[in-house]
């Protein structure tokens, strides 16, 4: 249970306490924990709406908390109420996201990396917003500029493997790695074997569910070997 973890959830959105990504992040694993804390959290966003007298922190933690509720038209009147900072255009993008409005959502994640958030979740998010807005060629740039640790995340790597899937040349079955003996390898297309590195090795890496079809030539001989 959430008590169990030590996570008073009534404390973070209601006191006056530090609240960023890690206190963010207690939230929402109380509520994957204990799926009662779900109520907890409303009933302390109903509290929070009663003070009349909301800081532009506050006005923050009730736009973020808004958000996880899904609440997206009140988040976003909250969260421009709030102080302007890096977490503010970091869940206004998500926001905008969640309502379909990617060109807002773009340029709120790079105000938000502008301010300081986390520049690669602020790459990430721009990217999967570019993609839904059309542009794929401007979320695979954004993919290829990202370096390091965060190539091992689940996000980076569902970004990817999205890119492969609408960069394949003819449509295929999605084929488990467990069955890549019995089936067979077809030809690569020659674009696909210029993919950048990073995101040829996240693909081939970290995404079972990739078309043979497009995977890399330099990659094709460790797949059949799976």
């Amino acid at each position: 249970m959430a008590q169990d973890l030590g996570v008073d959830l009534k404390e973070i959105v209601l006191s006056g306490g530090p609240f960023g990504p890690q206190e963010i992040k207690q939230i929402t694993s109380a509520i994957a924990e204990d799926f009662s804390q779900y109520r907890v959290l409303r009933e302390a966003v109903s509290e929070l709406e009663l003070r009349e007298d909301r800081s532009p922190a506050a006005s923050v933690r009730l736009g973020v908390c808004y958000f996880l509720l899904g609440r997206y038209a009140a988040a976003i009147t909250a969260l421009k109420a709030g102080d302007g900072g890096a977490l503010v255009h970091f869940y206004l993008a998500k926001t905008y996201y969640a309502l379909g409005q990617y060109n807002d959502a773009i340029a709120s994640y790079a105000a938000a990396a502008k301010a300081g958030y986390n520049n690669d979740e602020c790459v990430l998010g721009r990217a999967e917003a570019q993609r839904n807005a059309g542009d794929p060629t401007a979320a695979l740039h954004s993919l290829d500029s990202l370096s390091g640790a965060v190539e091992q995340t689940a996000e980076y790597c569902i970004s990817a493997g999205r890119r492969s899937r609408r960069w394949a040349a003819t449509p295929t079955k999605w084929w488990r790695c467990s069955n890549a003996r019995s089936k067979p390898t077809p030809t690569i297309p020659a674009r696909c074997s210029a993919w950048p590195a990073r995101t040829t090795a996240a693909v081939m890496m970290k995404s079972p569910w990739i078309s043979t079809n497009a995977r890399p030539r330099s990659f094709r001989r460790s797949w059949a070997r799976c």
